[in-house]
């Protein structure tokens, strides 16, 4: 018996994308970055703070700001994601969710500055149905080959001066290959710190900057790791040896600035833009013997050359976005990274249109109760990202829809 070669390629180009040159691992699929809208920066969250629901996949400490502004956030594919389109297998197809829920416990004890936020996200790979033929070539049967993860985070931030946060995510993960079956377990844990610079000197000084026409600055420096897909060695049933899991260090570092504006007790964001850079090492190796070996945190990444520098080298993937938002409604967002199986930058971009910055307009100028509770806890966001690259992830396309609910 044996496969059909559609399938096995199928698998080793989604290996590729992952562990190309660093040593292969089991179950590469759960190193596919979910998140439609923080893809469009290439994924550069490890560090850049964000309320989006899937920022848990990059960094679990990120619930620990989801707690900070939000409630509840579910975010959704509008449709599924057709995975490396260039080889036209419509079958190949990813779909993905997000659920963050999240509390301030400073709505109860005032002098505690604590946040929490839990989440969940659920992920499929369909790889499509195949058929089963023997060494002469005669149909055997066919078999379905896909790919889950179900994802569940914890995380807890702490406001004094600084914003730290710190994060954890338990992953089960289940593998089914034509007749080969696999289950696993991999943790990630994450860590967060961001200094609100202009904050913290109104803090001292006793009293906010403000510019004339009344518009309040912010500037924000963020530092961020995370260590994802730690666990045990991945056994197929058909399989007598076990493979690594992927596991993968972060390290990155972020700034964000802006300005806003008080109108009628309501908050507007004027402008804000990000920037965002990190390393990221997959902790799988080969020897000069060819064992291969797993390496503690944080790997070959390098401070000064790979994280400040963005420099990537035959071990480390750099990953650099910036993204622009104006009035609360519209943001665009580009990001590229390099590294082990990618010799030149590949590219993303993408948008977010969201129905705070058009709630706050109405606010402003109608006087209308159920205006001015819609702005208080209520956001509809529709976002879409698409990648550029020299690549089989060329032309993949994601969009998606996100309700929050915030302000209780």
């Amino acid at each position: 018996m044996k496969k059909n070669l559609i399938v096995i390629s199928t698998f080793l180009l989604i290996t590729i994308s992952n562990v190309f040159s660093q040593g292969e691992a089991a179950v590469p699929f759960i190193n596919i970055q979910p998140g439609p809208n923080l893809n469009a920066m290439a994924g550069a969250f490890a560090a850049l703070p964000s309320t989006d629901a899937f920022g848990q996949y990059f960094n679990p400490a990120q619930l620990g700001n989801f707690g900070r502004k939000r409630n509840i956030s579910y975010q959704f594919y509008t449709h599924k994601t057709q995975w490396l389109p260039v080889f036209n297998d419509y079958d190949l197809t990813l779909r993905s969710s997000a659920l963050a829920i999240g509390y301030t416990l400073k709505n109860i004890f005032q002098n505690v500055p604590v946040s929490i936020g839990m989440g969940y996200i659920d992920t499929h790979l369909n790889l499509g149905e195949d058929v089963w033929t023997d060494e002469n070539g005669d149909y055997l049967g066919t078999f379905h080959s896909k790919e889950r993860y179900a994802a569940y985070s914890i995380g807890i931030g702490i406001d004094y001066y600084v914003r730290l946060n710190i994060g954890y995510t338990f992953k089960k993960i289940h593998s089914k290959l034509g007749m080969s079956d696999a289950k696993a377990n991999a943790e990630d844990v994450g860590f967060q710190l961001t200094l609100p610079l202009i904050r913290t000197i109104d803090t001292f000084r006793g009293k906010p900057f403000v510019f004339a026409d009344g518009a309040i600055p912010f500037f924000d420096i963020s530092l961020g790791l995370a260590q994802s897909n730690k666990g045990k060695k991945v056994r197929y049933i058909s399989g007598n040896q076990g493979d690594p899991l992927p596991k993968q260090a972060k390290i990155g570092y972020a700034i964000s600035f802006g300005l806003s504006k008080e109108y009628h007790a309501s908050k507007v964001g004027l402008v804000k833009f990000d920037w965002s850079s990190e390393a990221r090492d997959i902790l799988v190796h080969r020897d000069d013997y060819g064992k291969r070996n797993n390496t503690t945190f944080p790997g070959e990444i390098e401070i000064w050359d790979n994280v400040l520098q963005g420099k990537s080298n035959e071990q480390i993937t750099v990953y650099h976005g910036w993204r622009i938002k104006l009035l609360d409604i519209f943001q665009y967002s580009q990001g590229r990274f390099k590294g082990p199986g990618y010799p030149t930058f590949q590219r993303t971009h993408g948008f977010l249109f969201s129905t705070t910055g058009l709630l706050q307009w109405l606010n402003v100028n109608y006087d209308w109760s159920v205006l001015k509770y819609a702005v208080k806890h209520f956001e509809l966001c529709y976002m879409g990202t698409r990648y550029t690259a020299d690549s089989p992830l060329n032309d993949i396309e994601f969009s998606a829809i996100s309700l929050s609910i915030f302000g209780f």
